[in-house]
């Protein structure tokens, strides 16, 4: 039985199914040469592909080939996690520090700033006259490194709550919509503190060199693991070099060699 699964990959801006260990469909279908038609994350919304791009939104169908929706946001900027919340999206914003609630049309339901929330930096370029210009053409138009906290992930924990990691500023917090505000949920000594997650009451996470499960580091060779979800009888996570499935004791059973993999949507067996 082969594994299929959508994922983007970081360095390429693409988004791509994996079906056997081979890319079968890029999104777009060539390393976007604009900053604007750049993959960012996807997701899966009902039977769809949803795919936030650097400063955009698109609805596919789950095999890639036809586009229901495609539009600018000025909201969207370096997103790095998005997800089904009801039937809205809710959106990890990182080049803003911002999640936001939107529905498929782009119509903004709720907004959680960084810099209004007690954890991280205003983007001082989005309150300007060309602030359109400046995100779809620009690499730099970011809040000021020392202040960013880059948000880098949603994870939906119930009752309208989500966690998240401020890699910069070493804290998993978790966020209520609709309300302001957060609650830390834990200081990391790790560096790269990426998308955390509960699993029978364990807070799991990526870190720069391995994963932290609860008070156990496990599989320090493994880089920069960021995406991690259950599947199957344990785990399967994205680092810089591939995907890897584990059994419950975080034993590698399966690896898929990809370049810098960000994220799972449709994760499957395929028989």
């Amino acid at each position: 039985m082969s594994l299929r699964f959508w994922t983007t990959l970081q360095y390429l801006k693409q988004a791509v199914l994996v079906e056997d260990g081979k890319i079968i469909k890029s999104l777009p279908a060539h390393p976007p040469k604009t900053i604007f038609r750049r993959a960012g994350v996807v997701c899966e919304f009902a039977d769809k592909l949803a795919l936030a791009k650097h400063a955009s939104f698109e609805l596919w169908d789950r095999q890639g080939e036809e586009c229901y929706r495609s539009f600018h946001h000025e909201l969207i900027l370096a997103p790095h996690d998005i997800c089904q919340y009801g039937q809205n999206l809710l959106i990890c914003s990182s080049g803003l520090e911002l999640f936001l609630v939107m529905d498929i049309d782009g119509e903004v339901k709720w907004l959680w700033w960084g810099h209004e929330n007690g954890l991280g930096g205003r983007n001082e370029h989005y309150f300007k006259e060309d602030w359109i210009l400046r995100q779809t053409t620009s690499d730099t138009c970011e809040a000021p490194p020392e202040d960013q906290a880059h948000y880098n992930s949603i994870f939906l924990i119930g009752n309208g709550k989500f966690l998240t990691a401020a890699l910069r500023k070493r804290k998993i917090i978790e966020i209520a919509v609709g309300f302001p505000g957060h609650k830390l949920v834990a200081e990391v000594e790790d560096g790269g503190c990426h998308s955390p997650i509960y699993h029978n009451g364990v807070l799991i996470y990526g870190t720069e060199a391995g994963i932290k499960a609860g008070e156990k580091r496990v599989l320090e060779t493994y880089k920069w693991v960021k995406q991690i979800r259950t599947f199957e009888d344990g785990f399967a996570f994205t680092y810089e070099n591939g995907v890897v499935i584990t059994d419950g004791a975080w034993k590698p059973k399966e690896e898929i060699p990809l370049p810098t993999p960000y994220g799972f949507a449709f994760l499957e067996r395929m028989t």
